[in-house]
């Protein structure tokens, strides 16, 4: 009767073929309290289910279900179904951001329990393709891991690389030490299936250290077991011991028994090249029978071939063909091909150690199949990689040319528009010289009239004088549009010197700068400055003065279109400060297309320019009233103190001096003169050090400025930000 000795922790069992039911039982209870644990994630998570009032928490239910199934590993049908329920649920309210998070679930499913990588990969490029305003930078960051695990798996490492030290870069200015220590790791797995053995234990002892840093037990698990294998594949397996028997203790703590299934086969596999035979076949049941009791048949088939591999080297060939025919059927109930291959080659190996030439030819013509089959497959997947590559690169070209369509619709519509507003103002030209004519003609005739009643009674008199009171308020509206009119022509005028006087004071510069005085070549800088300062003080009254002049033209316009174009406007800007830009669905309101971007564009620059965070963020929403929406842009900028609650709309009202930001004083002015027109109001709240929340309403039936409106300083809120206009 044979007899194995099998040790977890502190408990030790005596194991023959008789009592082996008493070992199962002791498992069963030991590993109760793992599988408990599992089973009251899904309990509490089905509960809430039932109990969610809203399709937003169902939707984030169906995730976190999705991701207990995979990190269980167990129960890829599952996780693929409730992936697939938040996905559903996702598009029909048009929820960008968990559509992404359900074609992540959707890629790491396949990429690590189906193994489907075509699959996985068409998930990958769906979630790719969503905008990037509508996820974090934490959301995004996930992808190159999956994209990475995809491309491992297809034997592709110089692009899995690519896509680890992508994630690995973005944790790193973000300091996600957890992250940075899981990329690490990945990469550590990366460099031990290319067989680069030193390569791999360096990032796996930089994810050892990161995670005793924070003290992750389980990532210190994973680091210390994969440690002692790739120390296993060096030869060096005292070491291989000392790093799993570690690892074997803190899989115990955490009860993760299948971790503690493979620890065992990798001290096994320890002992038996240290030509410890019972140690070895120690640790070996252990596995095997931790693998029964959670019905894993690939833990089985490994556990059960290399005891049998120990009892042929021992001599004992009934006991290893007791556990080569255990493994052989828990390998063909899982179909691995590699098992069976091993599998097969023990087999022959004993028969033919034992002189049975026709048992060792059978198991020898499986071998060659088997073989044959797993080259097949091979090939396979080295087709479904190069259709891969091929679809990856065929859409990073579409991808490419849709770029650059955009870039030429941008051009063809900016000369649209100024051929647009060099036609409206020449409109605008005309009907002023028309209604200076016909005023003159008015005038000379009322004057002709004057003269003819001059005779007349009281009554005549009177009402002479009240028609010259109407000429005379009439001529105050013209003068008031033509200094409007003047302003913008003098600024128009005053460009082409000011650009002259640059240019010559960058000649003179030039011209001096060898034998020049210090001090000359420094008023010369003071003076290019203050040009350039003067040149764009001009370009932003010009603009204000274009909203004061153009006659309003009301649309319906979708904002969501104008979000994203004042968004590509920004996009160096953003990209400069790492700005990240959060939006809600917005409405389609009837207003100027042109004075909603230039209304967001200013709004989102003014929460990124006067920002000091590491991350500066920008959130825009909206509110629907019952003759208005109410939208708001709130950033986590520097914040202002109340007392400048009247000057902040005010024009050229700065709070700070150019050296500490860019600008003029004139970007919240147009916002406020953009708003007003569109027939709606714009205030502000404000907390120092936090932030400003800027609000602006919109009429939802808009026919231009109501002269009811109350002015929107009149609605600006108790606090106030610090932001000065762009």
């Amino acid at each position: 009767m044979s007899t194995h000795y099998v040790k977890i922790g502190p408990i030790t069992i005596v194991q023959n073929n008789c009592s082996r039911w008493l070992w199962v039982l002791v498992l069963g209870v030991y590993s109760c309290m793992a599988w408990g644990q599992s089973n009251t994630r899904i309990f509490d998570l089905l509960t809430k289910l039932k109990l969610a009032q809203h399709d937003t928490a169902r939707m984030d239910i169906y995730l976190q279900l999705a991701d207990v199934h995979i990190e269980e590993g167990n129960s890829a049908e599952k996780a693929i179904n409730n992936a697939n329920l938040a996905l559903i649920l996702a598009q029909n309210y048009k929820d960008k951001r968990r559509e992404f998070l359900a074609l992540e679930r959707l890629t790491r499913v396949h990429a690590l329990l189906t193994y489907d990588l075509k699959a996985a990969m068409t998930f990958l490029n769906q979630a790719k393709a969503i905008d990037t305003i509508y996820t974090t930078v934490i959301d995004r960051v996930r992808i190159y891991g999956d994209e990475g695990k995809i491309f491992m798996a297809l034997n592709d490492y110089e692009k899995a690389q690519r896509a680890f030290f992508q994630q690995l870069t973005i944790y790193e200015q973000l300091h996600d030490h957890k992250g940075i220590a899981a990329v690490n790791y990945e990469l550590g797995q990366l460099f031990f299936e290319q067989k680069d053995y030193r390569q791999a234990l360096a990032y796996f002892n930089k994810a050892l250290d990161l995670y005793n840093e924070f003290n992750d037990m389980r990532g210190r698990m994973y680091a210390l077991n994969a440690l002692g294998q790739t120390y296993g594949q060096l030869g060096d397996y005292t070491r291989n011991l000392q790093h799993c028997t570690e690892a074997l203790y803190l899989a115990q703590t955490l009860n993760d028994h299948l971790q503690l299934a493979e620890i065992h086969v990798n001290i096994g596999y320890a002992y038996d090249h240290l030509n410890n035979a019972t140690e070895a076949l120690r640790y070996y049941t252990g596995a095997l029978l931790i693998g029964e009791e959670l019905d894993n048949l690939r833990i089985i088939a490994r556990a059960a071939r290399e005891m049998g591999n120990i009892y042929r080297q021992l001599c004992r060939e009934e006991e290893a063909f007791h556990y080569y025919a255990e493994a052989l059927q828990a390998a063909q109930q899982v179909g691995s091909k590699s098992l069976l291959k091993d599998i097969y080659e023990s087999l022959f190996t004993l028969y033919d150690e034992n002189g049975q030439e026709a048992q060792a030819y059978h198991w020898l013509k499986k071998l060659v199949q088997i073989k044959d089959q797993l080259y097949d497959e091979e090939r396979t997947r080295q087709l479904i990689h190069n259709q891969i590559r091929y679809e990856t690169e065929k859409r990073e070209e579409e991808v490419k040319l849709l770029r650059a369509r955009e870039l030429q619709n941008q051009i063809i519509i900016q000369n649209q528009r100024l051929q647009n507003y060099a036609l409206i103002i020449f409109v605008l030209l005309v009907l002023a010289g028309v209604v200076i004519l016909i005023n003159a003609l008015k005038r000379r005739k009322a004057y002709n009239e004057l003269l003819e009643k001059e005779v007349q009674k009281r009554t005549a008199e009177l009402q002479r004088y009240n028609e010259e009171l109407a000429a005379s308020n009439q001529q105050l509206e013209q003068s008031n549009a033509e200094l409007e009119r003047f302003a913008y022509i003098a600024s128009h005028d005053l460009k082409s010197p000011l650009r002259n006087i640059i240019s010559f004071l960058n000649l003179i510069e030039r011209k001096v700068r060898q034998n020049a005085d210090p001090q000359l070549l420094e008023y010369l800088k003071f003076a290019t400055e203050s040009a350039r300062q003067m040149h764009q003080l001009i370009l932003d009254v010009l603009e204000f003065s274009r909203v004061n002049q153009a006659e309003l033209q009301l649309d319906e316009v979708d904002l969501n279109e104008s979000l994203v174009l004042a968004l590509r406007n920004l996009k160096e800007e953003m990209s400069q400060k790492n700005a990240v830009v959060e939006s809600m669905q917005l409405p389609t309101v009837r207003a100027n297309s042109a004075y909603m971007l230039q209304l967001f564009q200013n709004l989102i620059s003014n929460g990124i320019k006067y920002n000091e965070r590491r991350i500066p963020l920008v959130q825009i929403g909206v509110t629907e009233q019952a003759d208005h929406y109410e939208f708001y842009v709130r950033d986590n900028g520097i914040g202002i103190d109340p007392q400048y609650k009247e000057r902040v709309f005010e024009m050229f009202k700065r709070l700070h001096t150019r050296e500490e930001y860019q600008g003029t004083g004139i970007g919240l002015a147009l916002c406020k003169k953009i708003v007003f027109k569109l027939g709606g109001n714009i205030w502000l709240d404000s907390e120092p050090g936090r932030g400003t929340t800027f609000f602006f309403t919109i009429p939802k039936q808009n026919d231009g400025p109501s002269q009811s409106d109350a002015p929107p300083s009149e609605k600006v809120s108790e606090h106030v930000s610090m932001h000065s206009p762009t």
